[in-house]
């Protein structure tokens, strides 16, 4: 097999399975002796990677405009992101947090997207059929919401419905052949996963494969308050620092096509 990379892109569960399916490749070619699976790197996008750095925001929101000094300061003395994602993982969420993640609720609101702070906000038919919406505020916040839909189509999700429960297209793909009497809808459900891994500290893994010679790029969204980018950063450093690495280059725009896309 030729050499290959192991890539995903902004999901929290990928800073775990990722490194761990990376060690399990390692360990399968020491163990046996046939052809080798010659992995060469992985990529992470906004990563879980320590619950104990990976998910601390309440900088990163406050930073944004998305909740006050007041907040800001609950966050950090009473219940940080840390101690509530723990307190969730074992089911056992003090009022203390719930108190906290109350007020970062309220100010966040219904139109505030943890995943881009500053993504456009789609008041589709599909929602505004679910949603009552009436008074000079909200037809104005309806007007301007779907004005910036020009820009960043945050709608696309209606579109792609849209365009994939027409008869043509179904007809062309030899899609609901049987005329099912329902619409095609984008998967959903829970995921379950083993709740207590949420927790484990995987800094150590890669490092381990840092040191096996498997490349490893941490990649975030500067807008994601999930996983902030500071604290990507924080580990990427700890790394570096760790394994006496030195930076190849210096910090620069990363262009595409012209355009500034993300610093790295």
């Amino acid at each position: 097999m030729d050499k290959f990379n192991l890539f995903s892109d902004k999901k929290l569960n990928v800073g775990h399975y990722i490194p761990q399916l990376a060690d399990l490749i390692l360990d399968y070619n020491k163990r046996f002796s046939g052809r080798p699976i010659k992995l060469k790197a992985i990529a992470l996008g906004n990563p879980l990677l320590d619950p104990d750095i990976s998910v601390i925001n309440a900088e990163s929101l406050c930073s944004h405009g998305v909740i006050s000094d007041e907040t800001l300061l609950l966050s950090k003395t009473v219940c940080n992101a840390s101690r509530h994602l723990k307190e969730s993982i074992h089911q056992n969420l003090s009022k203390e947090c719930i108190h906290v993640l109350n007020k970062l609720e309220e100010a966040m609101g219904s139109y505030t997207d943890p995943g881009d702070l500053i993504l456009p906000i789609c008041l589709s038919p599909t929602l505004l059929g679910q949603t009552f919406y009436q008074g000079t505020h909200n037809r104005l916040h309806w007007k301007l919401a779907m004005s910036s839909a020009v820009a960043t189509d945050p709608c696309r999700g209606d579109e792609i419905r849209q365009y994939l429960n027409t008869p043509k297209v179904q007809e062309a793909l030899h899609a609901n052949t049987t005329h099912l009497s329902s619409v095609w809808e984008f998967c959903r459900g829970h995921l379950s996963y083993q709740r207590e891994s949420i927790g484990i500290n995987i800094i150590p893994l890669l490092s381990k494969l840092l040191k096996s010679s498997i490349l490893v790029l941490l990649f975030n969204g500067d807008q994601d308050s999930k996983i902030p980018l500071t604290q990507t950063r924080i580990i990427a450093n700890m790394l570096a620092k760790e394994l006496k690495l030195v930076p190849v280059g210096s910090y620069a725009l990363w262009l595409v096509g012209g355009l500034s896309h993300l610093a790295k």
